[in-house]
């Protein structure tokens, strides 16, 4: 298996599993959690992590599968990832969550450097 290949099948799995982390995360927090956001803020917000788990999880299959416009699909879904990660981060440190925070700039350097090496391959 060429380096390529390897790469390629690691950001596809990268993608679904941070897809599925949203909506794992995101179905605790609402399953056991009260949240402290306006309804109509919040209902806004899940709307957005929602369809960036969905965008990176579709765009991880069609990496996975082979897909013409799977490219297209990362980039928009890396994209969304890494406004939210941004995002989120100023949430968690405002509330003193530093472990968070720390995760969450790992992600963001992770999706950044994928995004990157995405965009090059199409310029």
């Amino acid at each position: 298996m060429e380096i390529t290949e390897i790469k390629k099948k690691a950001t596809g799995i990268y993608m679904i599993a941070i897809g599925s982390a949203i909506i794992i995360v995101w179905s605790m927090i609402l399953g056991f959690e009260s949240l402290k956001e306006e309804k109509i803020e919040i209902i806004f917000h899940l709307i957005s992590e929602f369809f960036t788990a969905s965008v990176c999880i579709a765009g991880g299959l069609a990496l996975l599968l082979d897909r013409k416009r799977s490219k297209l699909i990362i980039s928009f879904g890396l994209g969304a990832l890494i406004y939210s990660v941004i995002n989120a981060s100023g949430y968690y440190l405002e509330n003193g969550n530093i472990i968070t925070v720390i995760l969450f700039i790992a992600l963001l350097i992770v999706s950044t450097m994928i995004a990157l090496r995405t965009l090059k391959k199409h310029t």
